[in-house]
């Protein structure tokens, strides 16, 4: 979030139009308990493993999830946030820096005959919280475009909503239901022993394939 800051001044100078006194080192800890969970929309090849973190080598597990499913399961508990639960990724060249109109307006929306910008005094005191959080959200999934081959949607949650919540524990645990799962594809240089491992896992048993890409 600082690198927003930094890099698109009409962020910075909007906050502090607000509140000048504003506390940007306290807001970029809280920013830091947000909960992301990164997925990829398609099912890599072998060869195209190496575009994910660690699996360079070509050994990779992937698990397919039925996204109605999850989604449905995330809409429906209280306890975390309502749809639309998956956000794709935008990929830029400078994912930190985003277009403006002026010194004061960052574009909101792109139309394919406009573009629709908003200021952040708009964005912050004059709409309602759902708009607070698209802004955040829009932050949270800009990434760079050399990371572009994992065609990637995240699911995006803040930290006081998850169960078993903990500021002394990096990440979070979600249980999901069972059948939010339709497989798990084990990619032809994992090792046997886990794949053995997968089996001991009663609901995952019968969901194991290998992968013939």
């Amino acid at each position: 979030i600082g690198a927003f800051v930094e890099d698109t001044e009409a962020i910075k100078k909007g906050i502090i139009s607000i509140c000048p006194n504003f506390d940007f080192d306290k807001w970029y800890e809280q920013m830091g308990y947000i909960g992301i969970c990164c997925f990829t929309t398609e099912l890599p090849t072998s060869d195209e493993l190496r575009h994910f973190p660690n699996c360079g080598n070509g050994r990779g597990i992937c698990i397919e999830y039925d996204t109605a499913k999850l989604e449905d399961f995330f809409a429906k508990d209280s306890k975390i946030p309502i749809p639309p639960i998956f956000h794709d990724v935008i990929y830029d060249n400078e994912p930190t820096k985003l277009d403006t109109c002026g010194d004061w307006s960052i574009l909101w929306e792109k139309g394919k005959d406009y573009n629709k910008y908003k200021t952040i005094k708009n964005i912050f005191k004059y709409s309602d919280s759902r708009v607070a959080d698209t802004f955040i959200i829009k932050l949270l999934t800009r990434i760079n475009s050399k990371f572009s081959n994992q065609k990637e949607t995240r699911l995006i949650m803040g930290g006081c909503l998850l169960q078993n919540y903990s500021r002394d524990v990096l990440g979070y645990k979600i249980s999901i239901p069972d059948n939010t799962i339709n497989r798990v594809i084990v990619y032809s240089k994992v090792g046997g022993k886990w794949i053995d491992e997968l089996k001991k896992i009663e609901y995952l048993r019968n969901k194991i394939e290998l992968s013939n890409k």
